[in-house]
């Protein structure tokens, strides 16, 4: 744990050093863990849809969680304890945080991973546009062209691995798999993800729906 300690230290005095700037550093950190996750989908011998428990040990999934886990560590520490917003949106997001951080921990140490790798790639990889997305905002402003193509792309990142994938192809092929707690733990998390994207789906229409009066 000695690792995750230091990555996570690291992590945290990043996002504190850049408060002001936090979707350049989420930006940054999703783009890299996913070129990260291609590399070690590109390098390992199982689909990415086969999320059944996994036994092997493999040194470079080692490293990945206990990355993501320091990270999502940080993202808990810092909204909890810098990040004063008391609003629906970052409740919502502390949630997601809280159940994604349960996930990792669970899948990693009952050696579920492929289940955690899977849920956490399509995650990784809307959130990147979804950071570009929210820093063109905060730059140039909700009407710009650039803004509304990184928004554009998010929408259509999130519809597809989150609103599709997820449920139809890694949800569904892990309700025949419960057996024991560990099972269970990780279907409940599951079900807050899937339940917190069906939240923020409604979000995403209310902005567009606004986007649309302001035209």
């Amino acid at each position: 744990m000695f690792l995750v300690a230091c990555i996570f230290t690291l992590f945290l005095a990043i996002r504190i050093y850049l408060i002001k700037n936090r979707h350049i550093w989420y930006t940054i950190y999703y783009a890299t863990i996913t070129l990260f996750e291609c590399y070690i989908w590109a390098n390992i011998s199982w689909s990415i849809f086969d999320c059944v428990e996994d036994p092997f040990n493999f040194v470079l999934i080692d490293y990945y969680y206990k990355t993501q886990l320091a990270a999502y560590c940080s993202f808990i520490v810092f909204m909890i304890t810098f990040d004063k917003k008391e609003s629906e949106t970052s409740n919502g997001l502390l949630i997601h945080h809280v159940a994604t951080f349960s996930i990792i921990m669970i899948s990693f140490l009952f050696k579920y991973r492929r289940v955690g790798f899977t849920v956490l790639l399509l995650h990784d990889i809307t959130d990147i546009f979804l950071s570009i997305s929210r820093y063109l905002k905060e730059q140039y402003g909700d009407k710009n062209q650039w803004t509304l193509a990184a928004f554009a792309t998010f929408i259509f990142t999130f519809v597809v691995l989150r609103l599709f994938i997820f449920p139809i192809y890694v949800f569904k092929q892990c309700f025949p798999n419960i057996r024991n707690l560990p099972n269970l733990v990780c279907i409940i998390g599951l079900i807050v993800l899937l339940g917190l994207h069906v939240f923020w789906a409604t979000k995403i229409v209310s902005i567009i729906k606004k986007l649309e009066i302001k035209k």
